[in-house]
């Protein structure tokens, strides 16, 4: 899928403590990197550590 293709996608994020309770919840983390590239390409600011912080 090329960038022009791709549909627009709304992410929110929520506060929360809880442990996973599920194997879906599993992919969670994996989702980091790809947000912190996307800041990366938006403003050309590398963040380097967790968690992400609005500055």
């Amino acid at each position: 899928m090329r960038n022009s293709e791709v549909p627009i996608i709304d992410i929110t994020i929520t506060k929360g403590g809880d442990k996973p309770s599920c194997k879906a919840e599993v992919g969670v983390p994996s989702v980091a990197s790809t947000v912190v590239n996307a800041i990366a390409r938006t403003n050309d600011q590398r963040i380097r550590s967790l968690p992400i912080i609005k500055a």
